[in-house]
């Protein structure tokens, strides 16, 4: 597995990111590789989460893309060198249901 990948996964695993899963995207789209997709308890966790993975991603010598933190979305992302964690909160990713949407590029669960 690639090694920002692995980077990000173990940072938000750390932050005690939940029912992480991850998405393969490499020969599906242009814009990512990969998707992450996680859970938190709540608003704070998933800026908890977002932040530190951020900081040590910068800190690693990595580009961090995007980060959309839109308070009150139930939502966060943010995108380091085309690997993408999203952390939903609240009923949020049942909603939007990504992993149904792309469940046949799904690689990982954790």
């Amino acid at each position: 597995m690639d090694k920002l990948l692995e980077f990000v996964m173990q940072v938000a695993d750390d932050k005690l990111a939940q029912d992480m899963v991850v998405l393969d995207f490499r020969w599906q789209s242009a814009f990512t590789d990969y998707f992450i997709i996680a859970s938190s308890f709540n608003e704070q966790h998933a800026s908890a989460i977002v932040d530190e993975v951020e900081a040590k991603a910068l800190n690693a010598g990595y580009d961090v893309i995007v980060k959309d933190k839109q308070k009150g979305s139930g939502w966060f992302l943010i995108d380091i060198e085309g690997v993408v964690l999203h952390v939903f909160y609240n009923n949020q990713r049942s909603y939007y249901g990504l992993e149904e949407l792309w469940k046949d590029l799904l690689i990982q669960k954790k």
